[in-house]
């Protein structure tokens, strides 16, 4: 309770401010439907049923702008891990964004809603990763038909330079997040880097929880965006349960943004320092109360302050081939460190490249590649040494109680490749074949290097 009036506090001042606004349309496409920080206005999708009847444009007049899509990715190991699986991911997606200046005469204030059913599971579990997803719309859906993800208002003012977010939201759909990021489909990377998920303050879509950003632009280049979020441990699977249970704290992200353009061909590009703080403590992956390794120890595991985890997102054009912001040669670098004492992940390296509009025939075809290196804490490491010495189960992290096939071993550093070819069908359709290759999956160099295969399509309904 005292979370809720600390918001509606904080929020008098923005939402009494007289701003414009208009309706945004959100997509369900990914695990970050289009980057939160950065919503385009008059954004209309291309789409199956693109204005039936007028009904959109109908729509559009009194500020509503829908959405429904569907996604799925179908993959599985060719060669390598524990052995082969195959599996298919999907999910639906509505949402719905309403203009209430047009709607109800309240300039500047904008509502968006976005509900997923999801279904299957990642085929990199079969073949003994845990570590990094092969498949990024997996989980979080609750196994229920409507889970709520997103619901929050948004308010501009001062002439757009102050930007707030109140309502149901992930931290991470604001933070260290780019556009970029879901050009791929493991969900090392999309649609937010796994790293900062270790982390229990860093809720992530589809999981929303009661939040606040305010971005504010200093200049027309750097933007400073902080805000505050509850740190829910509670398994909420609808979505729909919005009380305060299980929360022991809060996170309180800081970002600084900075957006590029050089030269002549105004080459933009974006980047990102940032880094949240978590006000409640978090059980350490090794030591107890009493200073021993508590896997061995039988005692619970002792409670910590962590420092605050950080990253940095730098994406910059190379070469340009169409006017628009990402149209050209995409560079892209991530950066994420994580208190090792608390996480099991503790750095993320990623370096990759995208080229979108490079084929003037098709100019909606990209094509990308990127190389993600996780290194795992050197204390989860040791716990799992200790457990290991001693005849023990070794913790192995999310999920590891349904993969009684891997082999137990410390686990120290893991890589994985992926390239993938967006083909635009029209009418709203897009396939994607998609190649992985994972390096000592799990961070184990006991389970051989696999091959993934895959194949993402996604149809925008409406």
């Amino acid at each position: 309770m005292t979370f809720l009036v600390f918001l509606f506090v904080f929020s008098i001042p923005v939402f009494g401010e007289r701003a414009c606004a208009q309706a945004v349309p959100t997509s369900a496409f990914d695990d970050n439907p289009r980057e939160l920080a950065n919503l385009e206005f008059n954004y209309q999708p291309t789409a199956l049923f693109m204005d039936p009847s007028r009904f959109r444009t109908w729509l559009k007049n009194w500020g509503l702008a829908p959405s429904i899509d569907t996604e799925n990715e179908f993959g599985g190991n060719v060669g390598g891990g524990i052995t082969r699986s195959v599996d298919n991911t999907g999910q639906m997606g509505w949402g719905l964004d309403v203009d209430w200046a047009k709607l109800a005469g309240i300039r500047g204030l904008s509502t968006h809603f976005v509900s997923v059913t999801r279904y299957g599971t990642s085929a990199a579990w079969g073949f003994g990763d845990t570590l990094n997803p092969s498949q990024q719309v997996y989980g979080g859906g609750g196994n229920v038909a409507f889970h709520m993800a997103l619901f929050y208002f948004e308010q501009k003012a001062f002439h757009d330079r102050l930007d707030v977010f109140l309502g149901r939201i992930g931290l991470l759909n604001n933070f260290d997040a780019s556009p970029l990021n879901c050009q791929f489909i493991n969900n090392t990377l999309c649609g937010i880097p796994k790293t900062p998920t270790d982390i229990s303050i860093n809720s992530s879509y589809p999981k929303a929880v009661w939040g606040l950003r305010a971005s504010y632009a200093l200049m027309s280049s750097l933007l400073i965006n902080t805000g505050v979020y509850a740190d829910v441990r509670a398994n909420n699977l609808s979505g729909w349960n919005w009380t305060l249970a299980e929360t022991p704290g809060v996170g309180v992200p800081a970002e600084l943004e900075y957006h590029t353009s050089f030269g002549a061909q105004h080459l933009n590009g974006r980047v990102k320092l940032g880094m949240s703080y978590q006000t409640a403590t978090v059980p350490d992956v090794l030591r107890d109360a009493q200073n021993d390794v508590f896997v061995t120890s039988g005692r619970p595991p002792r409670q910590d302050h962590p420092y605050p985890d950080s990253w940095f997102v730098y994406d910059q054009m190379l070469l340009r081939n169409a006017p628009g912001d990402d149209q050209g040669l995409m560079l892209m670098l991530r950066f994420n460190h994580n208190d090792p004492n608390i996480a099991r992940r503790a750095e993320q390296y990623v370096i990759g490249f995208v080229d979108n509009h490079f084929w003037k025939s098709r100019p909606k075809d990209s094509f990308g590649v990127i190389f993600s290196a996780t290194s795992i804490s050197g204390k989860w490491g040791r716990a799992q040494g200790a457990a290991l010495a001693a005849g023990l189960r070794p913790p192995l992290g999310y999920k590891d109680q349904i993969h009684p096939g891997i082999p137990y071993q410390v686990q120290r550093f893991a890589q994985v490749v992926e390239a993938t070819y967006h083909f635009d069908v029209g009418h709203g359709i897009l396939v994607a074949p998609d190649v992985q290759y994972f390096v000592h999956p799990n961070a184990q160099r006991n389970i051989p290097n696999a091959t993934f295969l895959g194949l993402r399509v996604h149809v925008q309904i409406f």
